[in-house]
Order: structure tokens, then sequence, then C-alpha cells
């Protein structure tokens, strides 16, 4: 395997580190300067109550069993797509490719935004169909360009275009996101697999009379490799400029270079506590020369686009940097008609679904949002709206992704405080990093894997978060000091609920309201005892109080999101949700509980009353036997009192218990939360 090519000397010893965070830390003074002049990260508190306030704002449903879980997106083969009632054509990106920037380009969106799907569709138009002797069908005969023009597409409709550029080219076609870079072995075991299959792929390239047999044993070896064989790490280096070089002598053509999910390495190493930074940088060196071997001269590739979600993976591309743009599809107006759905597009779908035109105002608050700077276009999650349109549920789909689950104590109560309820503003301001660099890339892995926290990390991870979709930028602020800030929130409820789950577990309300273990189990014990009984209601009002008896919710709808977070614990409910400042529940025995709150002014008839009246109750009454339902009222000191009715639906029959007063907390409580909160407009506080 190879080893790391830094010298002792280098940047990362001991002496050396202490200096550069020296740096960084008068950096940090910079951007906190900065703060107080322009109010970066600013959160407008009417804005966020108003969000957080709406309905349906708060978690999906995480109790008892495991959730109901969004299966990811079939991958298709564009020809497949194509026959498809949700197919929208985007092939006029073939052009846009073909004919403008520069020879190598690195497109930035989330997931779902149609990345795999657009690089599948270059495929098919460009590449060559082979032959049982190795030579180039036809264009007339191939069965890729007949996808095009049996369904009329729009680059069909470019004849000249389209004649001269149909089934023309060989494509090498990777998609990174089959390595494994969670430690060094395994990413080039995995690298060592792609790279056979891609050989596999090209096989008919040893039977050529046009290439020398000296030239042919690079591919021979590859070829003849059995599945527990692997090349050396500087062989296996230069596989691809080998293939580019052979398919060319074979062909008299360029190579069309695609690689998908080109990030993911990058994402996986510094996320990996398995991978140390000497072993990080040694991944990153294998990218940056595999990629320069093969696109630097042009002598064999002729135009190559990588796809992701982060820009981190571009810092193995900086050494073809003159040649090289990275591009989001949110800053690119004629890049962003062929990512995402428009609106247009969304309506079309609707008609031929049968749906209502109405229903794109619901459709653009919960999957739309997505701003295209330098434009008031907005664009939609098409995964989103493809789901919705198959199932016909207004719900979440974009389903927080498996490796993020490594951020989850960074939004720990001791360590972020509240802070971590800022990012789900609705007027956040933030730094993006700019161009990426090996020594910014092992400061990010050291936030993630050492624990080390600074203001700086901050921002890094917001714009981390931005680029896989949970924000979207809408406003760009020149700032001669520290560089351009934007203006940024989640673009919909989708994300915004999504997100929710990563920030708000169990534990972050169990450390912010000081919650011991018993008190959590006593609540979910006086849910489940709930009985026809008054003291059995009184019982769950003690339990509320005793919850926040440290202290009080700042208003309904964390009161709602606290209890709501609390009942899953050891998933001992079937099920837990909420509807607006909702509660529901189902319990093993087949009996429903329906807990309305609100919060100083109200009472718990009101509450009852409104239950009753929205009929929420519905989503649990079909699938139990018996219904409760609560009107949960907290006064300011936090009483709890309660008005209910078993198994009835008549506000004349509801009942009161009101839990017994309790002292107040000390003055001081076991946990210190953390002061720092987020800078705003009026100036950084502390």
């Amino acid at each position: 395997m190879a080893t790391s090519s830094r010298s002792t000397n280098s940047f990362y010893q001991p002496i050396s580190r202490v200096i550069f965070k020296l740096v960084i830390s008068l950096l940090i003074a910079i951007v906190l300067h900065a703060c107080e002049t322009h109010g970066f990260l600013n959160l407008n508190p009417e804005e966020n109550d108003a969000q957080t306030n709406s309905k349906g704002s708060g978690l999906r449903p995480l109790g008892g069993p495991p959730p109901e879980t969004v299966s990811k997106p079939p991958v298709h083969q564009f020809s497949e797509l194509t026959n498809l009632r949700t197919f929208v054509d985007k092939t006029l990106f073939i052009k846009h490719f073909f004919i403008n920037g520069p020879d190598n380009i690195i497109i930035i969106a989330p997931r779902f935004f149609s990345k795999s799907t657009n690089l599948n569709m270059l495929k098919t138009f460009f590449e060559m169909e082979i032959g049982p002797d190795g030579s180039k069908v036809e264009q007339n005969m191939t069965r890729n360009c007949r996808v095009f023009a049996d369904k009329n597409l729009k680059i069909f409709q470019d004849p000249e275009f389209f004649k001269a550029n149909c089934a023309k080219y060989p494509v090498m076609h990777l998609d990174f996101g089959e390595i494994d870079a969670t430690t060094r072995e395994d990413f080039y075991v995995s690298f060592n697999h792609l790279i056979r299959k891609l050989f596999l792929k090209f096989a008919y390239l040893s039977k050529s009379k046009k290439i020398a047999k000296s030239e042919l044993r690079a591919l021979n070896d590859v070829l003849e490799l059995e599945e527990d064989d692997f090349l050396d790490v500087p062989v296996l280096m230069r596989t691809g400029k080998q293939l580019a070089e052979l398919i060319f002598k074979h062909h008299g053509e360029r190579v069309i270079l695609l690689i998908d999910n080109y990030d993911t390495p990058i994402k996986q190493a510094i996320m990996s506590k398995a991978i140390d930074e000497d072993e990080t940088t040694d991944i990153v060196e294998f990218l940056t020369l595999f990629i320069d071997k093969l696109i630097s001269k042009k002598d064999h590739v002729f135009k190559s686009l990588f796809t992701g979600c982060l820009t981190a993976g571009e810092v193995y591309l900086q050494k073809n940097n003159d040649n090289t743009r990275i591009v989001s599809i949110f800053r690119d107006l004629a890049l962003s008609s062929f990512y995402g759905f428009q609106e247009a597009d969304v309506e079309d779908l609707l008609k031929k679904f049968g749906k209502k035109a109405e229903e794109i105002d619901e459709l653009r608050t919960w999957y739309g949002g997505y701003y295209v700077e330098g434009s008031h276009k907005l664009l939609f999650n098409p995964n989103s709206i493809l789901r919705y349109l198959e199932t016909g549920k207004l719900k979440g789909y974009f389903e927080l992704s498996d490796d993020l689950k490594v951020l989850e104590p960074f939004f720990d109560f001791d360590m972020v405080g509240e802070m971590g309820e800022g990012l789900l503003g609705t007027d956040i301001m933030v730094l993006p990093h700019g161009t990426e660099s090996i020594e910014k890339l092992l400061f990010l892995k050291s936030m993630f894997c050492d624990d080390e926290w600074y203001v700086l990390y901050l921002h890094r991870m917001i714009q981390f978060f931005m680029e896989l979709g949970y924000y979207t930028s809408y406003r760009r602020i020149p700032n001669p000091v520290v560089g351009d800030a934007v203006n940024i929130a989640h673009p919909n409820t989708e994300t915004r609920e999504d997100f929710r789950k990563l920030v708000f577990t169990p534990v972050f309300y169990k450390t912010k309201f000081n919650v011991s273990d018993e008190h959590v189990g006593g609540f979910i014990r006086s849910i489940e005892g709930l009985s026809p009984e008054r003291a059995t209601f009184v019982a769950f009002a003690s339990a509320v109080e005793r919850v926040f008896h440290w202290r009080k919710p700042r208003d309904v709808d964390e009161l709602v999101t606290v209890l709501r977070a609390l009942a899953v614990v050891g998933r001992k409910l079937p099920y837990v949700d909420r509807e607006g400042n909702t509660l529901l529940v189902k319990r093993n025995d087949s009996v429903g509980v329906v807990v309305g709150a609100a919060f100083v002014k109200s009472s718990g008839k009101m509450v009852l009353s409104r239950i009753l009246e929205s009929r929420v109750y519905e989503k649990v009454k079909k699938e139990v036997k018996t219904v409760i339902l609560i009107g949960l009222f907290m006064d300011s000191i936090g009483q709890c009192d309660v008005e209910y009715v078993y198994d009835k639906f008549d506000l004349a029959e509801r009942q009161r218990a009101v839990a017994p007063r309790t002292p107040p907390p000390p003055t001081t409580t076991t946990t210190a939360a953390p002061r720092f909160t987020w800078p705003t407009r009026r100036g950084y506080s502390q």
C-alpha cells in the first residue's frame, strides 16, 4: 500500500499545529468583529416563532418499533426512465454539457436532485455501441440513439447536434459511491474492485489489432486478477490513464469521463475515526494523482464531468484547477434548468396524475423553496415530488442520511446550548469556506473525529448541511473583511423536520431540562397507565410537571416537542407522532392517546375543544379500540391542568385533573448550559 509523502517538517507537527491554531484564533477574532458590524448568523425571533409554531412543524413518528422507512429511489437506466409517466425531459443538458464551460466540470447538488440520472443520460447519449468484433456500431443501428429518437426527445429535435454526437464516443463511467473509504485498507480494496469492473467493460480491447501486445499487458493484468488479488498502489494509480490510452488507440476517439459521487471517498475519510490525518492525506494524494494522470494532458480524455453533493471533493482536483470549474446548480441559472424540478415541471406532473392544480401550493411548502441565486426561480426536490405522486401522502421523503449520524454529538446541549436551536431559524447568516484545501479538510476532520470545537467549525458545518440540501441560500452579502456571507434558511417543511431529527434528540432535551431517566420513565408510564380513573390523569399531569421542573418550555411548540422526544425513549410505545401542537400516541393495548397542549394564555377546556373541532384524533382512532383525548394546559409557573374525555367525543363529558403543587427548584441547577448565543444584527453577544 502507498505511504504518505509528507515530510517530518510538515505543517502537521505539534509546534506548527500550535502556530496554525493561533492563526485560526486570530481569524475567529476577525469573524467576530465582522459579526458586530454585519450581523452574521442572525436570527429573527419573530420569524422563528412564527415558523416553529406553524402546523406540522414537529418531528415524524419515531417511537416504538422502527418507524416507517422511506426506501431510496430505485436506480433506473435512462432508457427505462423515458417510459415512465414521471419522466421529465431534460435532454438539452446534453448539449449544454458538450458546448459550454471548461473541459472538466464539477456539478454540486443535494441528494436526489437528478445528478445520477443526468450522468446516466449523458452516458446513454454519447456512448458508442460496440459490436462482437470490437468495432463501433453505426449510429442508426444503436439502441441508445433510438431511445432519444423514438420518444422525440428535445435533443433529437436538434438534428445537426444529434447526428454529429449521438453514439460517437467511448465513455468511462465510474461511481465513486462504490468506494469504501472508512478505513485506508478498505479504500484501496474497493478502488481495485471499481477499476476491475471498469476494465471488464472494455475487455474487447484485448483482441484489438490496433494495439501492440506489449501495450495490452496493463489491461490483461487487471482482467486476469482473481477476486482476492489486488494491484499495487503505484500500478493502480496509473490504470485510468492506461485504459484511456488503449481506448484512444483502438477507436481513434478521445474518452468522455463521467464520475458520479465524486465526493464520497473524501466525505467518508474525514468522518471516519478509523482513518487518521496521515491516511486521509494519503487517500487525497492517491485520488489527486489518479485523476491528474487521467485528465491533465487531454491527449486521451476529451471532456469530464464529476458530480456530488459536497465541495470538499474538489480537494483532489486542485492540480487541474486552471481547466476545472466547480459549480452549484443553485448558482448557475442555465444549469438549474436541468437539475431538480421547476414549477412548470411539477404542474405538468400534477396534470399527468390527475391532481388538482392548487396542490402545488402545498407541494411548494413541503418540497420546494430552493433558491437559484440571481433569479426568482425556486426548485423542488424531484424525488420527494415523485414519491408524493406515488403515495399521495404529504410527508418527509428526504430522510437523514446514515453518514450524518456522526454529527449527533455536536448538538449535545452541553456543547452548543441553544445555538443548536438557532439552526432552525429563518434568517441565518453564514460564511462559506471558499476553495477547498487539504489543510481545511483536516481541520474539518478534527471537528468530526477529535471533538474539538471552534466558532469557525460552526460556519463550516452549516455549509456542509447547506450542500446536502438542508438549507437554501437566498441572499449573498459582500463583505470586504472576511468575504461574502450568505443568508440561509431551511427551504421547506421536509428538510426542517428532517433536521429536527438530527438536532433535537431525547439526549438534547434531557440535558437542557435536566430530566433524569427516572422522570422520563415516569412520564412514559403515566401514558401507559391512563384509565377511566381520575387519579391516572393526575399522575399524568404530575409526570409532565416533573419533566419541566428545572426549566420551563419557552412556548407550546417546545412543550410538545420535548414530550414527543421523551415519549420515544426505550421504544415502549409503538407509535409516537405529532400534528401541530398535538401529541399522538398508540399504546400496545390498542388505546390511542391524543394530547393537545397550550401554554400560559389558555385552558385545558379550550385545548380539548380544539382537538374535537379539528378532529386530529382521526389519525389514531381507526387503528385503536379506545381513544383518550387530553387538553393539557401549563401556566407560567409550570403548573399543569388537564381536561379529558375517555373514549368519548363530547366536550360536555369532560373531566378535570390538576397536578398537586410542587415546590420550585433550587436557584442553582446541576446543569450549566452554555451561554454562547448566535450573533445577531444587534451585535455579537456572549
